[in-house]
């Protein structure tokens, strides 16, 4: 969590984290959990103001549609 965490401090947010995108280490490192995949990142805060970017209609969902939240899927479906 520790990298998910440091990456969406820096104002970017991870569209697709699901199992598929998801490997243990191995021997000395099979505590460690890598994250992968980083084809659907989208920058939230706007680097200029430091705000959060406002929300947009008419957007289509992305990533993984089994792995969304239900409110997620309800709104971006409306």
């Amino acid at each position: 969590l520790d990298g998910i965490e440091f990456t969406h401090s820096q104002g970017v947010l991870l569209w697709d984290i699901n199992p598929g995108n998801l490997a243990t280490g191995v021997g000395e490192k099979s505590h460690v959990v890598y994250l992968f995949n980083f084809d659907l990142v989208k920058l939230y805060i706007d680097s200029s103001t430091g705000a959060h970017m406002p929300y947009r209609e008419g957007r289509v969902a992305l990533g993984t549609l089994h792995m969304e939240s239900r409110t997620a899927v309800l709104v971006l479906s409306l």
